[in-house]
């Protein structure tokens, strides 16, 4: 499942983005994730301890100018090509006189530009989407792994069996169970996200207190707890399958 999401529903110019929240002493007591719509107006260069070199890319809206930090992302030169148009979202701070974002994703802007080149027609925030962020694995941008969950869950969701009965899911408020797969990992909004939530908490809660209901059920009737008779045995195999040692702590 997700761990978060990014909502690109609000689009907010480089000056907004760095605004600090209502009752927030300074910008950095409210980190949040901002989305601006800006044009490339140039690349740079920086140099970092060791003489490494890193990228920046400068961004323009109406409002201002920002400096995209690409650690370890020089190859976005080739991506984020002067003139070009995207959503940045990530977190922008004020650093002296710059305004930066050292950690950012991006989409392109595929409508054409205006005849003079200008930057005035602001596009609908309905463009974007909500995006899910999920525990990455080396080797696999977040990018390729949410399109990859999107193209399977779209595929299985036609076959997607619901387990709950209707009128648990009216007395709840719940919704269909295809329906909270969807919205748990694609919402259309973030209202959406909490009902999903709830939907497969109580779906989980629901067939477990059930598991639990049937075993009682069969202890009273004669069953028998399983028994383990030889626990060191089944210790010793267990730990045989582990790809490390164990501490000295740990196996006590």
């Amino acid at each position: 499942y997700p761990t978060g999401y990014l909502d690109r529903s609000l689009v907010v110019t480089i000056a907004e983005a760095v605004t600090a929240l209502p009752g927030a002493e300074s910008q950095v007591d409210h980190v949040v994730e901002r989305t601006v719509f800006a044009e490339v107006v140039a690349h740079d260069w920086f140099y970092m301890r060791g003489q490494k070199r890193v990228l920046k890319v400068i961004v323009e809206d109406e409002t201002g100018r920002a400096s995209l930090l690409c650690f370890g992302r020089e190859f976005l030169k080739r991506t984020l090509e002067i003139g070009l148009r995207f959503y940045f979202s990530g977190v922008f701070t004020r650093r002296g006189p710059e305004i930066q974002c050292a950690s950012f994703d991006f989409d392109p802007h595929d409508e054409p530009s205006d005849d003079d080149g200008a930057l005035s027609a602001r596009p609908q925030p309905a463009r974007l989407e909500i995006v899910p962020r999920y525990a990455l694995t080396e080797g696999l941008p977040a990018k390729s792994l949410r399109r990859i969950l999107h193209d399977e869950l779209i595929r299985r969701l036609p076959h997607v069996e619901e387990t709950l009965p209707a009128e648990f899911r009216a007395a709840r408020s719940l919704i269909p169970g295809a329906d909270a797969m969807k919205q748990i990992h694609f919402p259309d909004k973030m209202s959406l996200v909490e009902r999903a939530r709830e939907t497969l908490r109580y779906e989980e809660l629901f067939f477990f207190s059930l598991a639990m209901w049937k075993r009682r059920r069969e202890m009273k009737r004669g069953g028998k707890s399983r028994a383990y008779a030889d626990l060191a045995a089944f210790s010793a195999d267990f730990v045989r399958t582990l790809p490390f040692e164990l501490t000295g702590a740990q196996s006590r």
